[in-house]
């Protein structure tokens, strides 16, 4: 399952324009790489819950290229259910059998392969409800919530303050329908309190530790780091193959972390030599004479702002400070 129904209040203005699930991530809408890293790890079916701007929602994700898989679509579009209320509604479909679930403006680098056999691991030694994946925040920029668990089994404990530099649930994880079998269908429910702290409880949490990777585009901020991010990685050699020939297919290298969306206009029709890395370009508009450092742009931005240190799309220009260089780093 792809939990997709949040407001995503915290992108506004962006997400007046579309869901978050559809915003561009170097031009491919965000949930189109879960797609891809789901059919990856050979899953057959995925369910998709909505809410905002249901309509564009529901169209969207069944016009969304499938990789093969079935797509399905839970409509919330009339009451919003929480993070675990939207799981129980559509609980029957996964008829018994343990599912993946990732939430659709995070992104984790790691193959869920791993996630999967480490469920089933976990299941032959003790009973066990779920497992997180649990990202090192050691070089993620900002803060999250600590989840506390046991080094050697594994075990989750709890969970500790918002804070910086620890290991936070990352947004991926593998459940047993038993998990949410206890909630009453149809009334909005939150995952931490109506279900984690039941399965935490009773000895049924465990965490899945992972070093690799990990984006996140809830602001307008984090969506910009997302981007430079991805180049970052897209120049390490560092993506999945199932994520990097999709981001070749759309996007072109003009240089270290300089990337523009392959059809935002004929290379070399341009001077492009004053654009300032890391920057991308992702159209549609005729592209400026200037662009970056630190500029992420879908079009120029109305009215006219100076592009650089923030990101663009649908009109809308949001300024941010801080953005990584090419070696990972942040400066302002």
């Amino acid at each position: 399952m792809i939990m997709a129904a949040g407001l995503g209040t915290r992108l506004a203005p962006f997400t007046t324009l579309l869901p978050k699930p559809l915003v561009p991530l170097m031009g491919i809408p965000l949930i189109q790489f879960h797609l891809d890293q789901l059919a990856a790890a050979g899953v057959k079916e995925v369910v998709i819950n909505f809410h905002h701007l249901p309509d564009l929602a529901r169209q969207s994700y069944l016009a969304l290229d499938s990789k093969g898989l079935r797509v399905h679509v839970s409509d919330e579009s009339a009451e919003l259910l929480g993070s675990a209320g939207g799981i129980r509604k559509v609980l029957r479909f996964f008829s018994g059998e343990p599912f993946y679930l990732l939430n659709a403006d995070t992104l984790s680098f790691f193959g869920l392969n791993q996630l999967s056999e480490h469920f089933f691991q976990v299941e032959k030694k003790a009973s066990v409800e779920m497992v997180l994946s649990l990202q090192d925040g050691s070089k993620i920029p900002g803060k999250y919530k600590e989840i506390l668990h046991q080094p050697d089994t594994m075990q989750l404990q709890g969970t500790g303050p918002v804070a910086q530099g620890k290991w936070f649930y990352g947004g991926a994880a593998a459940f047993s329908p038993k998990a949410f079998e206890h909630l009453t269908e149809g009334r909005p429910q939150d995952f931490f309190k109506d279900v984690f702290q039941k399965s935490l409880t009773s000895g049924l949490a465990y965490g899945y530790l992972q070093r690799e990777a990990w984006l996140d585009t809830g602001s307008p901020e984090e969506w910009h780091h997302a981007h430079l991010g991805l180049m970052e990685q897209m120049e390490r050699d560092a993506v999945p193959d199932f994520w990097k020939r999709r981001l070749m297919s759309g996007n072109q290298r003009l240089g270290p972390m300089q990337w523009l969306i392959r059809d935002g206009f004929t290379q070399g029709a341009h001077d492009t030599s004053r654009w300032k890395a890391p920057c991308y370009w992702g159209g549609p508009g005729i592209p400026p004479e200037e662009l970056g450092p630190g500029a992420v742009c879908y079009g120029r931005p109305s009215p006219y702002q100076e592009m650089k240190n923030g990101i663009s799309f649908g009109g809308y220009w949001s300024p941010c400070l801080k953005f990584p260089d090419a070696h990972g780093s942040l400066k302002s």
